[in-house]
C-alpha cells in the first residue's frame, strides 16, 4: 500500500549511513534528515490509487547470475510471506535481535525480504548504498549491531579485514550465492554457532535453510526445506532421482510465482539419506569432458582447501580433443607463491584425472555481480 510505496520512492535517498528507528517508523540520519522531514521538503507526489489484492504481484530483480537481473513476479498476498517469515524468525530467532544490518540491495528478493521482515519486528534497521568491508565493519562495531544480512563474499571480506569488529553479532545470515564450505568452517570458527545459511530464487522465495549446528557438521551443505517447500531432485527426463544422485532441483510451494508449479531452480543438487540438500553448481555451468560430468564446485571446494588459496573459480573451455577441459581461476593468499605445476601436484591426491584441470590462471581478483555473485561468465570470455 501507501507504505510499501513511500520507503520505494523516497528511502532511498537517505541510503548513506540510514537507519530505520523504533516501531513507528520515523527514521534519522547522520545529516539531520528524517523521512518526515524529506517527504516535508520533497515535491508534492501523486498518491497512486489503491489496487485490488489481485490485481498485481511483487516484482523484483533476479541476481543476474547467468546475464542481465531479470524481473521476478511473486504474488502480494500476506499469506504468501507469512510461512518462510515464521521460519526464519523461529529457526534463527530474529526477534531477539533489536538491530539488523541489511547489506544486500533491497531491490532483490534476499534484500527486500529482510527489510520486510525488520519493520514488522520494529528492528533498528541500518543500509549502505555500497557495501564496503571496512565501512561495514565500522558500522557494526560503531552501534554494536546483532544481526546481519549478507552474501558469502561480504562476509569473507569483513573476516579478512577486521573479525574483531564483528563481536558484536548474535546472528549472520548468508544467502543469495554460494557459501563455500571453508567460509562456513571459518565463521564458525571465528565467530560461534551464528550462522544461517539460506537458498532460494526470485521465483520461489526462501526454501531451504542451513542452521550453524547442521553448518558444523556439514559444512557443504545447503540445509532443508522450510516447512512448507516441496522439493524435488530430477534427472534429465523429469524422474525423481534416488538419494545421492545429483538431479536438477525443482521447488514448490504456496508462495512461488506459479503456486500450482515446480519450479526449476537451474541448480543442480543431490539429497542424502538425512534429507539435506548438497548443491553441486548451475546447470549450466556443469563440463562434459570426455564423456564425463564434472561439477565445478566440487573442483572449488578441494582448491580451497589448499593452505595457499584464497578463493578458487573453475568453468569450462573448448577443446578439441575433450569437447570441453577445466580452467581453474585461482586468487591466492598474500604472500604466497604457488604455480601451475605444485598446485597441480598437489591436486593429483585428491581429485579424479577427468577433474583435473588443463590451465590454471593465477589472478589479483575474481569478477563479481552488483549482488556479490560469482561472475563465471566473464570467467569463460
Amino acid at each position: 500500500g501507501l507504505t510499501s510505496w513511500f520507503m520505494m520512492t523516497s528511502l532511498p535517498r537517505c541510503f548513506e549511513n540510514a537507519a530505520l528507528k523504533d516501531k513507528s517508523l520515523p527514521a534519522y540520519h547522520p545529516d539531520g534528515n528524517s523521512i518526515q522531514r524529506m517527504s516535508a521538503s520533497s515535491a508534492p507526489r501523486k498518491t497512486p490509487p489503491c489496487q485490488k489484492a489481485k490485481a498485481g504481484n511483487v516484482v523484483v530483480l533476479t541476481g543476474g547470475t547467468t546475464g542481465q537481473p531479470k524481473s521476478a513476479s511473486r504474488k502480494p498476498a500476506l499469506f504468501n510471506y507469512l510461512p518462510p517469515f515464521l521460519a526464519l524468525l523461529t529457526q534463527a530467532q530474529l526477534d531477539r535481535y533489536p538491530s539488523l544490518y541489511i547489506a544486500t540491495p533491497i531491490c532483490h528478493g534476499h534484500g527486500l525480504a529482510f527489510l520486510l521482515i525488520g519493520v514488522m519486528l520494529g528492528a533498528d534497521m541500518f543500509f549502505t548504498e555500497r557495501f564496503e568491508a571496512g565501512r561495514a565493519c565500522a558500522l557494526i562495531a560503531a552501534h554494536k549491531i546483532q544481526a546481519v544480512t549478507v552474501v558469502p563474499l561480504m562476509l569473507q571480506r569483513m573476516l579478512k579485514l577486521d573479525p574483531g569488529a564483528l563481536a558484536s553479532l548474535r546472528c549472520i545470515i548468508s544467502g543469495s550465492a554460494w557459501l563455500s564450505p571453508a567460509l562456513a568452517q571459518e565463521t564458525l570458527n571465528r565467530l560461534g554457532p551464528k550462522l544461517f545459511n539460506l537458498y532460494g530464487t526470485s521465483e520461489a522465495g526462501f526454501s531451504i535453510i542451513g542452521t550453524p549446528e547442521m553448518l558444523s557438521r556439514k559444512p557443504e551443505a545447503l540445509g532443508k526445506p522450510i516447512p512448507g517447500v516441496q522439493t524435488k531432485i530430477v534427472n534429465e527426463a523429469g524422474q525423481v532421482v534416488s538419494e545421492k544422485v545429483v538431479g536438477r532441483l525443482c521447488l514448490r510451494s504456496a508462495w512461488t510465482s506459479s503456486r500450482d508449479q515446480w519450479v526449476e531452480t537451474g541448480d543442480l543438487a543431490y539429497r542424502d539419506a538425512e534429507g539435506d540438500i548438497f548443491l553441486c553448481g548451475r546447470a549450466d555451468d556443469m563440463i562434459v569432458s570426455g564423456g564425463e560430468n564434472v561439477y565445478p564446485l566440487e573442483l572449488e571446494n578441494v582448491l580451497m582447501q589448499h593452505p595457499e588459496i584464497d578463493t578458487a573459480a573453475v568453468v569450462g573451455i573448448p577443446d578439441a580433443e575433450f569437447g570441453q577441459r577445466l580452467k581453474a581461476v585461482v586468487i591466492q593468499k598474500q604472500g604466497a607463491r604457488l604455480d601451475q605445476a605444485a598446485l597441480l601436484s598437489w591436486l593429483k591426491s585428491r581429485v579424479a584425472r577427468y577433474q583435473m584441470p588443463a590451465l590454471i590462471d593465477f589472478r589479483d581478483e575474481l569478477p563479481y555481480t552488483s549482488l556479490g555473485k560469482l561472475d563465471k561468465k566473464s570467467l569463460r570470455e
